[in-house]
């Protein structure tokens, strides 16, 4: 998915709600991982799970309304999932426990 392929930017969560049904998941299987705030906003808008990542390539952004923030994506485990209330489903979505 590239921008060619959407005619609205973040937060506006086009970009999310494509990717997923391209990909044949509901909202509610994915999961974000985003480093920008207007990628947060646009991942909450879309109704997906959301990890902010600190990245220290993309300034200081707000990562409010995310489900949780990691520093390294070493910390996106399936602990961390389902500390979320999320797991792995067979098929690689995601499902609330």
């Amino acid at each position: 998915m590239t921008v060619e392929d959407i005619s609205r930017s973040k937060p506006d969560p086009e970009i999310f709600l494509k990717a997923s049904m391209e990909m044949g998941f509901s909202p509610k299987e994915c999961l974000v991982v985003e480093d920008s705030t207007n990628g947060v906003r646009a991942a909450g808008a879309a109704g997906m799970a959301c990890i902010g990542l600190r990245n220290q390539n993309s300034g200081n952004q707000n990562h409010d309304g995310a489900d949780a923030v990691v520093d390294s994506l070493r910390q996106v485990t399936p602990a961390l999932l389902l500390s979320l209330g999320l797991r792995l489903k067979p098929r690689h979505g995601l499902e609330t426990v």
